[in-house]
């Protein structure tokens, strides 16, 4: 009954518990010594990172299960045990983060004349297109992008913790969690370095001799290459030896220095192999397509994400990026 009481009460006082305070918007602090509580377990600890006494925490904690009216902590000696309320209420303070984060941004871009926007693109699209279709759309509307550039997992935590308007995505994408759109469709290609010794084209178990350079787990395109080779029952140990790698530009450079070969978006290396730099060795019976992405969340800026899907698609269309 307690935990149907607790549950009862989040529902009801969930949009009533932000207050202002100090010029800024944030919830009751208690609810956030109580947060850290849980990460810590440990008042002592809490409170040296709250720059409170211990003391101090005790009674936020305790004046905290007296207005909820459920036990959040138990003590078991030394130790400090969250009950099943206390985890419950962690994941509701969880989303009043998350919340408040959101608000204070719409807040922020209402009072703002030249609005901000954040970006988040995976390594490729953030090295070879994302700057174009930004420039293109600041040249006409006059805001400011905060782009932020990592691998597909770090970029999707950032949407997911609402630190991103919207992101551009080149690998594996749950289309059930959030809002899709393919803006490009993509190719990796095998590279090597310019040698005579190669042919221009060969076949999937030709390579196997090679060192395969890779990028990091986590990664967008290792994602979809390792599925593409799951495919047809081929693991990354088939080859003689690989390497991870999570810089695209390192990847060129070993690659040219015969220190190994790659799959890599044609887009990344479409300079070196029209200068000689790299070789581009076609796969007769292996190809890697990909779609890429724009992704964000349905609670999101979602008047600037059409404008800004609206924008591009044009500009995607007539430059063929």
């Amino acid at each position: 009954m307690l935990i149907k009481h607790f549950e009862f009460f989040i529902l009801i006082t969930i949009l009533g518990i932000l207050i202002k305070l100090g010029g800024e918007l944030m919830f009751d602090s208690k609810f956030k010594t109580f947060y850290k509580l849980i990460e810590t377990k440990n008042m002592t600890k809490t409170a040296k990172i709250l720059n409170m006494t211990q003391p101090g925490v005790s009674k936020q904690i305790r004046q905290l299960e007296e207005k909820l009216g459920v036990e959040l902590v138990e003590k078991r000696g030394r130790n400090i045990i969250i009950t099943q309320a206390g985890i419950v209420l962690g994941d509701e303070i969880n989303k009043m983060i998350l919340l408040e984060n959101q608000i204070c941004k719409k807040m922020q871009d209402m009072n703002s004349k030249v609005k901000t926007y954040r970006i988040g693109a995976t390594k490729t699209i953030g090295a070879y297109i994302v700057s174009d279709l930004l420039k293109n759309y600041v040249d006409e509307y006059k805001c400011h992008f905060i782009l932020s550039v990592d691998n597909t997992d770090a970029i999707l935590k950032k949407l997911d913790e609402n630190m991103l308007d919207l992101a551009l995505v080149e690998g594996i994408v749950d289309l059930k969690q959030y809002e899709t759109k393919v803006f490009m469709e993509d190719e990796l290609i095998y590279i090597r370095a310019n040698n005579d010794k190669y042919p221009d084209k060969c076949k999937l178990k030709d390579i196997f001799d090679d060192i395969l350079i890779t990028r990091e787990k986590g990664s967008g395109t290792r994602n979809i290459i390792e599925r593409a080779f799951l495919e047809i029952n081929i693991e990354l140990d088939n080859f003689v030896d690989y390497m991870e790698v999570g810089d695209i530009t390192a990847i060129k450079s070993l690659v040219k220095k015969n220190m190994g070969s790659s799959f890599i978006s044609q887009l990344a290396v479409k300079e070196e192999i029209i200068s000689g730099d790299l070789k581009h060795q076609e796969i007769s019976d292996f190809h890697i397509k990909r779609d890429l992405y724009y992704v964000w969340n349905d609670t999101g800026n979602i008047k600037f994400v059409n404008k800004f899907i609206n924008h591009n698609e044009k500009l995607l269309n007539h430059n063929k990026v």
